[in-house]
């Protein structure tokens, strides 16, 4: 970087070495390097005062004055606004609770990458069936002993509870897209399955 370029608060990365001195529009490095310079090669921090010729102090680096040359600048993403935690606690609550979740090419996901920004999933509210929109099912795999709910429109009771054990029926269900985690998303399912209106009582 050119000695203009580099400023007190900026990030940078001590990218080289430098051996001797040197010239940059007619600034002269008036520091030298040392032996010891050398193993914060690839470090990275905050420059927290200019000395001028000399050089520059890097938080964490030392006693050392850092020539200008040896630096690059580190882009630092901007922190993240108060609705993109919102929106992300959304989505991490929806995944937990058994939503249905799509990525940004429509696909239904298993797995959340936090690393995305929560802007490139979309949360299902429901799925229609027979004409009437009922919860989505949960598609977040589950663990050993987990109690879920399947559908089951001949029952007396609207539903059949199970614990997930890992087994082919269990994946049976799930492929099916018959898995949920509330009991009651379970019979509104069941009921829409055969015609009637979910928000019955019977």
């Amino acid at each position: 970087m050119r000695k203009e370029d580099v400023k007190v608060g900026m990030v940078v990365k001590i990218a080289r070495r430098i051996t001797g001195s040197f010239l940059d529009n007619e600034d002269r490095w008036e520091a030298y390097w040392t032996p010891e310079m050398n193993s914060y090669i690839g470090y990275i921090g905050k420059i927290t005062e200019d000395r001028n010729s000399f050089g520059f102090v890097i938080e964490g680096a030392g006693k050392w004055l850092w020539p200008w040359a040896a630096l690059e600048k580190v882009e630092v993403p901007a922190p993240h606004s108060r609705e993109w935690y919102a929106a992300r606690e959304e989505l991490i609550r929806a995944f937990i609770t058994g939503k249905q979740i799509t990525d940004s090419k429509g696909n239904v996901v298993k797995e959340l990458d936090l690393f995305k920004p929560p802007e490139e999933y979309t949360i299902l509210d429901g799925i229609v069936v027979n004409g009437f929109v009922v919860p989505a099912p949960a598609m977040r795999p589950l663990i050993k002993g987990d109690l879920y709910y399947i559908p089951h429109p001949q029952g007396f009771t609207w539903y059949n509870d199970h614990r997930w054990a890992d087994t082919s029926v269990d994946a049976r269900h799930q492929e099916r897209g018959l898995i949920y985690l509330n009991k009651n998303h379970a019979i509104a399912r069941a009921k829409a399955m055969v015609g009637v209106n979910p928000n019955t009582i019977k």
